[in-house]
C-alpha cells in the first residue's frame, strides 16, 4: 500500500478545489498578472446544476505540458459511488470510488497492477467526498457543479465553445500552501438554455479552462505558469449504469480492498459437475467429470488421460475411498484397474504432515478458511448473471511453497450464478447458486524452474442429486475368486413402486451404507448393489461383497477391514437379527426390514435392475480442488501481482 497518494480521475471537483484546501501562511499575495479575487458578481443567471447521476467525456489539454489525456467518468449519486477510466500517454488507469467502504481502487489496465486509498486520507476527494458522522459520503450535486460562495464566481456573458452557444462564469482564486502560492483563474462553459446536445440534454458543461502560476518563497523549485483547458465532449445527466462499471476490471487483486459480500460456503451434500479446462499456454482443452460422496467418504471422476505420444489413451474413472486411503483407476475400455494410494497431490485431499490423507470439506475444497475472498461484482459467464470472487494466495501448493528458494503466487477466481438464475437437473428442477467458472493463475520460481500457467475452467452440468453407484463402482478390481454374490428379500411385499422406483438415488444411498455397516466394510466394497420386483411383489436386493484391497492405504483414519469370508459372516448375522435398511424418504428417515431368513448366495450378480437408475446414493459434487491442483500440478497458471509506485491520475491543475 502506497504511503504518498494523488487524487485519481479526472473529477470536475478536482478542477474547482484546484490545490483545493486554504491553508496558512501569508509571505505572498495574488498575482496581479493573473487576477486578484474580489467578491463576485450575483449579476446574471445561476451556474446551472447537474441531475445526482450523470456520465460525462472529457479531453484534458495541459497546454503547458504539451499533452493531453482523455477522461471517461460516471457519477452515481443514489449509488453513493463513482468510477473513471484515463488515458494518458502509456497509462491506462481505471479507478473507482466507494463511498460506503471510503475506498478508492485504482488499476492501471495494461499491467493489471492496481493499488487502494482511503479517500479520507487526502485532502480533498472525487465528487466532494465528505466525513458525516463518521461515514463517508457524496457531496451534493450543487458541490460538484457549482463553484459555490467560496469562490465567489462572476456571470461573463455568453461565449461560442466549438460552435455551441455558451454562458461563461468566471471565478478568480488564490490559495497558499506553504512556501507555495497559486492564482489562478478558472472560466467555465454551460450551453445555454434551448440549445440541445445530441442526446436532448440542455445546460450542460462544454468547457473549462483554467490559466495560472504558481510561485514559491524559495529559490527550489522555480516559479512555473499553467494552462489548462477541459473539453467535455459528452455529457449524459440519465445515465443506465450497470454495477460492473463501478467494480474494478475482473481478474485484478487489489490488496487491502474491502468488501461487505461474503462468499457462499453452502454446498449441497450431493453435487456432480463437467468440467472443461482449458490450458491457453498451450493450446489445449481437458475435458472431465467429478463426483463427490462426502456421507461415503469417497470422490470420483471420469477423464481422458492426457499425456506424450504413446501414452495410454483409453478413458479412465478414478475412485478415491478415504475410509482406506486408496486410489482406484480403471480402464472404461478393458476394466484393468490398479490400485495404489491415494497420491498426495491430488486436489481434494487434506495431507498431514505425515503423510496421510482424508477428504477435504466443500468448503475447504474452496479455500473458505484458507484465503481472503473478495468479491469482484457482477459479471456476465457464457450468458449467465454471475458474481465473481478473487483470491490472492502465496502459500499453495505447499510442496513447492515449502521448497528452499522457491516462491509461488497465485491468482483465484471462482463465478457462481446470481439472483434466481437456475438449472435443471436430474429428478428435479430449480439449482441455483451454481458453479460456472473458475480461473487459476500462477506464477512459480524455484531453483530448478520457472514456470507461469493460465487455467480456464467452465463448469457444465452442475447436477445436486445422488448418481448412479457405477460412479464408485470397483469391482472391475478384484478377481471373481476375491467376490461374493449375494442377494436377499425385503420383508414387506409391493413396496417397490413406492420407496425405491420413485426415491431411488436416497434408497441405493441408504441400501450401500446399511450394507456397508452390516458387513463391517467401506461401502468401496459393495458392489453392483441394485433392487427389483417380482411377480409376487417381493423385492430382492442383489449386490457383490469385495475382498479386503491388497494394497494397505495411507488415510488419516483408517477404517479397520474384515476379511470377505468375516464380511460374509457379518452379514449373515446382521440378517438373522433383523437387518434394516435406512433411507430418507420425502425427507424423512425411513426403515425397510430384510427377511431374516432370506441371504443367500448366488453364483453371479443379476444384471436386471442395473439399467434403472442404480444410486450409491452417493453424494457426489464438483472436485473444485482436483481441478486446480490435481491438473494444475502438471501446469499451474498464475501471475506475479505487483504495487504500483505511483498513484492514479488525477487533473494536475498545478502542472
Amino acid at each position: 500500500m502506497l504511503k504518498h497518494r494523488k487524487m485519481s480521475s479526472a473529477s470536475l471537483w478536482g478542477l474547482f478545489l484546484v490545490s483545493g484546501l486554504l491553508f496558512c501562511s501569508a509571505w505572498a499575495e495574488p498575482d496581479p498578472e493573473i487576477c486578484t479575487p474580489g467578491p463576485g458578481s450575483k449579476d446574471g443567471p445561476e451556474l446551472p446544476e447537474l441531475p445526482n447521476q450523470y456520465r460525462l467525456f472529457v479531453e484534458a489539454n495541459i497546454i503547458n505540458k504539451n499533452y493531453s489525456t482523455e477522461i471517461e467518468e460516471s457519477y452515481d449519486g443514489p449509488g453513493n459511488r463513482g468510477s473513471s477510466y484515463s488515458i494518458t500517454d502509456t497509462k491506462h488507469i481505471f479507478s473507482t470510488y466507494d463511498y460506503r467502504t471510503g475506498q478508492s481502487i485504482n488499476v492501471d489496465v495494461l499491467t493489471n497492477d492496481c493499488f487502494v486509498y482511503n479517500m479520507s486520507d487526502i485532502p480533498f476527494n472525487l465528487y466532494g467526498f465528505v466525513i458525516i458522522n463518521g461515514t463517508g459520503h457524496i457531496g451534493g450535486v450543487k458541490d460538484i457543479f457549482t463553484f459555490g460562495a467560496q469562490f465567489n464566481e462572476t456571470y461573463m456573458g455568453t461565449d461560442v465553445i466549438r460552435g455551441i452557444q455558451c454562458d461563461r462564469w468566471q471565478a478568480c482564486i488564490y490559495n497558499e500552501f506553504g512556501p507555495s502560492a497559486t492564482t489562478l483563474t478558472l472560466d467555465y462553459y454551460f450551453s445555454r438554455p434551448g440549445y440541445k446536445m445530441a442526446n436532448g440534454a440542455e445546460q450542460v458543461p462544454v468547457r473549462a479552462e483554467i490559466i495560472g502560476t504558481t510561485k514559491h518563497s524559495r529559490p527550489i523549485p522555480p516559479d512555473r505558469a499553467f494552462h489548462h483547458i477541459y473539453e467535455f465532449i459528452a455529457v449524459d445527466p440519465k445515465p443506465t449504469f450497470s454495477d460492473r462499471e463501478f467494480e474494478p476490471p475482473i481478474g485484478v487483486v487489489c490488496d487491502g480492498r474491502i468488501t461487505d459480500k461474503k462468499m457462499s460456503n453452502t454446498f449441497p451434500d450431493a453435487f456432480s459437475v463437467s468440467v472443461e479446462a482449458n490450458y491457453p499456454d498451450y493450446g489445449r482443452t481437458y475435458s472431465f467429470r467429478e463426483f463427490y460422496n462426502y456421507p461415503a467418504n469417497m470422490m470420483a471422476y471420469e477423464y481422458q488421460p492426457w499425456g506424450p505420444k504413446g501414452a495410454p489413451e483409453d478413458p479412465i474413472r478414478e475412485v478415491h475411498d478415504y475410509n482406506l486411503g486408496l486410489s482406484f483407476k480403471i480402464d472404461r475400455v478393458t476394466d484393468e484397474c490398479t490400485i495404489s494410494n491415494i497420491s498426495k497431490f491430488t486436489g481434494e485431499a487434506d495431507v498431514t504432515q505425515d503423510g496421510h490423507v482424508s477428504l477435504r470439506s466443500s468448503s475447504s475444497l474452496l479455500f473458505l478458511d484458507e484465503v481472503y475472498w473478495v468479491w469482484q461484482g457482477e459479471e456476465k459467464v457464457r450468458g449467465i448473471n454471475t458474481e465473481g470472487w478473487i483470491a490472492f494466495r502465496q502459500d499453495y501448493p505447499s510442496y513447492l511453497v515449502d521448497l528452499p528458494g522457491s516462491e509461488v503466487n497465485s491468482t483465484w477466481e471462482y463465478f457462481f450464478s446470481r439472483g434466481n438464475w437456475t438449472a435443471e437437473a436430474s429428478a428435479h428442477h430449480g439449482v441455483s447458486h451454481i458453479p460456472v467458472m473458475s480461473r487459476v493463475r500462477m506464477d512459480i520460481k524455484t531453483l530448478t524452474f520457472q514456470t507461469k500457467i493460465d487455467v480456464i475452467s467452465h463448469m457444465f452440468h452442475f447436477n445436486d442429486v445422488l448418481v448412479n453407484y457405477y460412479h464408485f463402482d470397483v469391482g472391475s478390481c478384484f478377481e471373481e475368486s476375491d467376490k461374493t454374490h449375494l442377494a436377499m428379500n425385503m420383508e414387506e411385499k409391493n413396496i417397490y413402486d413406492t420407496y425405491i422406483l420413485q426415491n431411488e438415488p436416497n434408497f441405493y444411498a441408504g441400501a450401500v451404507k446399511s450394507v456397508a455397516e452390516a458387513a463391517g466394510v467401506a461401502p468401496s466394497r459393495v458392489s453392483r448393489l441394485y433392487a427389483s420386483e417380482n411377480n409376487e411383489g417381493v423385492t430382492m436386493i442383489s449386490y457383490t461383497l469385495l475382498e479386503n484391497p491388497p494394497v494397505e492405504g495411507d488415510a488419516v483414519v483408517t477404517v479397520p477391514q474384515p476379511t470377505l469370508d468375516e464380511a460374509n459372516q457379518n452379514m449373515k448375522q446382521a440378517v438373522a437379527a433383523g437387518l434394516a435398511i435406512r433411507f430418507q424418504y420425502m425427507g424423512e428417515q425411513t426403515e425397510l426390514y430384510v427377511s431374516s431368513e432370506s441371504l443367500r448366495e448366488t453364483s453371479s450378480p443379476d444384471s436386471t435392475g442395473s439399467s434403472s437408475g442404480v444410486s450409491t446414493g452417493a453424494v457426489v459434487g464438483i472436485a473444485f480442488g482436483m481441478l486446480f491442483l490435481g491438473m494444475i500440478i502438471v501446469s499451474a497458471a498464475g501471475f506475479a501481482m505487483m504495487k504500483m509506485s505511483k498513484g492514479p491520475f488525477s487533473y494536475k491543475t498545478q502542472e
